[in-house]
């Protein structure tokens, strides 16, 4: 007999449209789905109307302030040997490929991860990537933990595998639900002050609230505590980074930065953060120098939220201007057209090539003109061009 799976979700606030959407990726690839809402009433008609046609059941659980309590209750209602889970804004692309995955599974995977594709810009480029485990043997026990941002824990050490033909792609992009979250993390730090996963929590919904003298002491807290894993102290590294540059402090910037170069030299994130302070210095060399080493670096695992980004359009623009600060303008030219490549339509993009181009053919110019034999026009003309 081929295994059973089925999907899982949790739903607040007014979700049809979205959840529609989710539902019509993803329904006719599997066999049971569970739809629990969370709201402070029990739902009226349309999420009903939506669990009809899609054969789903719809369960009710009252708003504890916390995702896990929520989505443990999802769990326990299905009765497939497979579950996945989702959110109402998520589409599932590949999903025709989930039977054939977990018939296939060998008996020692009990899950699988998949890419999760949570926010793009405005040309469509993948701004926040990272890998969710989504695809779970059911008989392995699972339990959600952390009232926000929850994490899924299995029962005991298991095998994972990779899902690479199914992706999640979330239509809602980057936004911050401070007003939601906030009140949860609060709540959840004065209750567990040493459950060092809401420091890190706090710190990221400071940093997307701008909030950045708040969000580095937060990351700089939870990077400094050895509990953590390597993936999200590294993290902490990063945007504990970012956080200080944002705010001016670029000694404090660079402290984290180095940090992560030093504790993990072969991830790329921190070099590049470094060619940022450079900049901010006007060490333009030492900027060219770290970025020539950051391009031979690899971006962090995938369980870390990566920008693509970061990698292609940010590095090459900031070489572009450390080029152009230590003289090479034909170099700093080509780094901005590589940078224009990944977004193509960006006009201050369009405009450093320009800008760049402009600048290294009058320094052509003027060197032609300053060679040995030119008469004296061509020094004058020469010496009103610089």
């Amino acid at each position: 007999m081929a295994p059973t799976i089925g999907l899982a979700m949790i739903l607040r606030d007014d979700v049809e449209e979205d959840l529609r959407r989710c539902l019509l990726s993803i329904a006719p690839h599997v066999d049971q789905i569970v739809l629990v809402e969370t709201g402070k009433n029990k739902r009226a008609s349309p999420i009903k109307k939506l669990a009809k046609e899609f054969n789903a059941k719809v369960y009710h659980f009252p708003w504890v302030s916390d995702f896990a309590a929520a989505r443990n209750f999802s769990f326990s209602k299905l009765t497939t040997d497979w579950m996945v889970w989702a959110d109402h804004d998520d589409e599932l692309d590949g999903a025709e490929g989930l039977r054939e995955l977990i018939a296939s599974a060998d008996p020692d995977i009990g899950g699988f991860f998949a890419s999760y594709l949570y926010a793009f810009d405005e040309y469509g480029n993948v701004i926040t990537r990272h890998d969710r485990e989504r695809i779970l043997r059911r008989s392995i026990g699972w339990e959600w933990k952390g009232r926000l941002h929850e994490g899924l824990y299995p029962s005991h050490s298991l095998t994972w595998g990779r899902a690479d033909s199914i992706v999640w792609v979330h239509h809602r992009g980057n936004v911050s639900q401070s007003e939601r979250n906030m009140p949860i993390l609060e709540q959840w730090v004065e209750e567990e002050p040493d459950e060092i996963r809401v420091w890190l929590h706090l710190a990221n919904q400071m940093f997307m609230d701008g909030r950045w003298k708040e969000a580095a002491k937060w990351y700089t807290r939870f990077w400094t505590h050895p509990d953590g894993s390597p993936i999200d102290r590294y993290q902490a590294m990063d945007y504990g980074a970012r956080s200080w540059r944002n705010a001016e402090n670029i000694k404090a910037s660079t402290r984290c930065d180095m940090a992560g170069i030093t504790e993990f030299p072969e991830w790329a994130n921190c070099y590049i953060g470094m060619v940022e302070n450079f900049i901010s210095m006007k060490e333009w060399a030492k900027g060219v120098a770290m970025g020539r080493s950051a391009l031979t670096k690899d971006p962090p695992p995938e369980t870390m939220f990566n920008n693509s980004l970061d990698y292609t359009w940010r590095l090459q623009n900031d070489m572009a201007i450390c080029y152009a600060g230590v003289g090479k303008l034909e170099e700093a030219y080509e780094a901005s057209k590589l940078a224009l490549s990944f977004r193509p339509d960006d006009q201050e993009g369009k405009d450093n090539v320009r800008i760049f181009k402009e600048r290294w053919e009058k320094e052509k110019l003027l060197d032609a003109l300053a060679m040995p034999g030119l008469d004296g026009t061509g020094a004058k003309l020469a010496a009103q061009l610089s």
